[in-house]
């Protein structure tokens, strides 16, 4: 069985052997660069001891001098003074060393081994006064930084894996830490998978870095993913609604026409009957399909620059062609353009004067359509005064298959002419509103956002 590594064990392990290999490059380049920073560092102080040494000896009455402030022995060098017959004047080296049997040569730093060990050695010719010299020799051990080296090494070894430790423990909570938002994503997805609730959210704030981006874009999917599933229960739940009495009619109706022996005028009528309540259905059907479209996204606007003046000309003058008792008016700014699909605006339109006209006056009624421009947005009203509808019922009337009783004749619609009309308005960027009083009419306004321009 195939075992799989979570990312934060393989950040864990990246972060660990690359300190790792750090630690081991560091500890490598002190072995191999310490031996020859110290002893150049051997050599620098065993020079300087020297050189400043030589500014302390003079020559009076006759006689080399030594000043108090030579340093016969300072940090790690050992300093003597010789005349030119290199006869020791001043100081002692251990005489198990025999340095005395190497020849004095000026300014020149050499390496000598002794009694098994290695040492620098350097000597500085003073001129006293006159003809008068002498010889200032030093002597260093080679190894006198050998223990600084050794102690840094030693300090190297100890420390770096304490970092390492502390490296790869910080990386496993950094990487637990950032990865904790996905252990709750899984859940969160697991939980909404599992169950019929597609309302729940992963509800992490949007932080900025990836993981949290990625947990509000997978909550929009689910908010997509959500309206969707409603838009289609929705579509159910309105489809059986609105169809249940037609079928019921058009099968009783085949029904009769099947079990009893009927004249050919019953038969046509029994057609009749049933094209009728197919009419009714294909109704229904064609307004659900297209708000179901609408909302699920798959129904696109195709916009068009157009003579939105004249369209609102056009469609109330097709509309109200064979309609009795009712007397229309209309107000329209000329030469207003907008970028709208012709299709959907035009029936849109024809929804509005379609509620208008149903619910208008027994006796007759008017119905007014105006069109203006208002900075750089175009505004579309249509009036009636009809029956009007209560101020509890406005924000009802844009939901599906609502009927609101006392603001409805007795040719009430399906209730989804409304809805259509708010959809297609925010279709194009818009938006709708109501103004009604239950027996006084009503004023539907449509207003178009500022892309919207006037032409003279």
């Amino acid at each position: 069985m195939r075992h799989h590594i979570s990312i934060k064990l393989k950040i864990t392990l990246w972060f660990t052997i690359l300190m790792l290999a750090l630690a081991g490059i560091s500890l490598g380049f002190v072995a191999m660069s310490g031996d020859y920073v110290m002893e150049d560092n051997v050599k620098n102080t065993l020079m300087k001891t020297v050189d400043g040494n030589a500014k302390e000896i003079d020559y009076e009455h006759g006689r080399v001098e030594i000043d108090d402030d030579f340093d016969y022995y300072v940090n790690g060098v050992m300093c003597s003074v010789y005349d030119l017959n290199e006869r020791l004047i001043s100081g002692q080296i251990p005489s198990s060393l025999r340095f005395s049997e190497v020849k004095f040569e000026n300014g020149l730093v050499r390496a000598i081994n002794a009694v098994g060990d290695a040492y620098f050695i350097y000597d500085r010719r003073v001129d006293v006064g006159g003809e008068a010299a002498v010889w200032v020799r030093g002597v260093a051990a080679a190894t006198g930084g050998g223990s600084i080296v050794g102690i840094v090494g030693r300090l190297l070894f100890f420390i770096l894996p304490f970092l390492v430790l502390i490296a790869a423990v910080g990386g496993y909570l950094i990487a637990k830490r950032a990865f904790s938002p996905v252990d709750k994503i899984i859940k969160s997805v697991n939980a909404i998978n599992g169950g019929n609730d597609l309302s729940k959210r992963l509800g992490l704030s949007d932080t900025g870095d990836e993981i949290h981006h990625l947990a509000a874009t997978f909550d929009k999917m689910f908010g997509r993913l959500e309206k969707s599933f409603n838009a289609e229960k929705q579509f159910t739940s309105d489809a059986s609604h609105e169809l249940r009495t037609p079928v019921a009619v058009i099968l009783g109706q085949c029904e009769y026409l099947e079990k009893k022996p009927c004249s050919q005028e019953e038969y046509m009528d029994g057609i009749e009957v049933i094209k009728r309540q197919a009419d009714k259905m294909s109704c229904p059907i064609s307004r659900l399909l297209g708000i179901t479209r609408i909302e699920q996204g798959t129904a696109k606007a195709v916009l068009e620059r157009a003579d939105v003046s004249e369209l609102v000309e056009v469609v109330c003058r097709e509309y109200f062609a064979d309609k009795e008792r009712i007397t229309l008016h209309t107000d329209i700014t000329p030469g207003i353009f907008a970028d709208v699909d012709i299709s959907l605006f035009s029936r849109m339109l024809e929804n509005l004067l379609e509620n208008a006209y149903k619910y208008r006056r027994k006796d007759g009624g008017n119905v007014s359509v105006t069109l203006r421009s208002l900075d750089g947005s175009a505004i579309l009203s249509v009036k009636d005064d009809g029956v009007g509808i209560s101020v509890e019922d406005h924000e009802k009337v844009w939901r599906r298959f609502y009927q609101a009783d006392q603001s409805r004749g007795a040719d009430s619609g399906l209730g989804l002419g409304l809805p259509m009309v708010k959809q297609i308005a925010e279709l194009h960027g818009g938006s709708v509103s109501l103004s009604s009083e239950l027996g006084k009419g009503s004023v539907f306004t449509i207003t178009f956002p500022s892309q919207l321009s006037t032409t003279v």
